[in-house]
């Protein structure tokens, strides 16, 4: 459910209205993520990090090392809005890119087959 992108472009959006998508999402794949900006709405996404009721949804968090557009710790600040159980992360020692080694594709496609139902077995084409 890409929603978020949807809501936080609406102007009567605001706050928790912000995190409803978040909440609903069934997995994600982040890479370079970071907080929001806006101090109301970083603080509130945050929060999961300190409470008993962080995001639960499945995500794979890529974090470039060198990443000179996004800080690495700011990555690592919107992972703690998921539980340990629930936020993966891909460390590279590349800067704001998406990998493309073996390494990370064989990561991504375990990730992303974990994500499917039981009952689809996954599709495999020939390029």
């Amino acid at each position: 459910k890409a929603t978020h992108g949807y809501v936080a472009s609406r102007d009567d959006a605001s706050g928790p209205d912000l995190l409803q998508p978040l909440a609903q999402l069934n997995f994600g794949v982040l890479v370079s993520g970071f907080p929001p900006r806006d101090p109301s709405l970083h603080q509130i996404v945050l929060k999961g990090a300190s409470s008993r009721s962080p995001l639960s949804s499945a995500t794979l968090h890529v974090v470039g090392e060198a990443d000179a557009w996004v800080a690495p710790e700011n990555s690592r600040a919107l992972m703690a809005a998921w539980s340990a159980e629930a936020a993966s992360l891909y460390l590279h020692d590349r800067g704001h890119q998406v990998p493309s080694n073996k390494r990370f594709t064989e990561k991504l496609g375990r990730f992303l087959a974990a994500q499917l139902p039981a009952e689809t077995p996954p599709q495999t084409h020939n390029l």
